[in-house]
């Protein structure tokens, strides 16, 4: 933490380092720092800019994404390690989430990365038929996935 004497040019702060500066000091923030935000507690804090990105969490290589019709919604999942992706016609019924798989799962389709698949409002297994949501089987492996483009 910085103490800013009059007229003193101060160097850029590290995100969430804390500035407080002398009654009359000048502050030149430097353009590329984000701008500082002024609590009530008179202090002054550099918040970190959130920038949560789109797509294709969960799929790096692109390998389900690139198989996705252009028109089609896609959205980060709600934890932030997949991507849903739904039909602009139908986005209840006709929707799949890409997602990273996590090793601990008890779910044993769930433990690599996936792909689940909504289609005409029920989940699919990787042969189109209709699974239970919760099944190992409506957990198609990432590596084995197929866009059944008659969506």
């Amino acid at each position: 933490m910085g103490t800013a004497v009059a007229g003193e040019v101060l160097e850029p702060l590290i995100f969430g380092e804390e500035l407080t500066p002398a009654v009359d000091a000048t502050y030149v923030k430097p353009p590329y720092a984000p701008e500082p935000i002024v609590e009530l507690t008179g202090t002054t804090k550099v918040q970190t800019p959130t920038t949560k990105q789109i797509g294709p969490a969960g799929d790096a290589d692109a390998s389900v994404t690139k198989q996705v019709p252009d028109n089609w919604e896609k959205k980060t999942t709600k934890k932030g390690d997949g991507t849903l992706f739904k039909d602009p016609k139908n986005p209840q019924g006709n929707n799949f989430r890409v997602q990273r798989g996590n090793p601990k799962s008890p779910n044993p389709g769930q433990q690599k990365p996936y792909v689940k698949e909504t289609k005409n409002g029920k989940v699919i297994d990787a042969k189109g038929n209709e699974v239970k949501p919760d099944s190992k089987e409506a957990h198609t492996p990432k590596a084995d996935y197929k866009y059944d483009k008659s969506n």
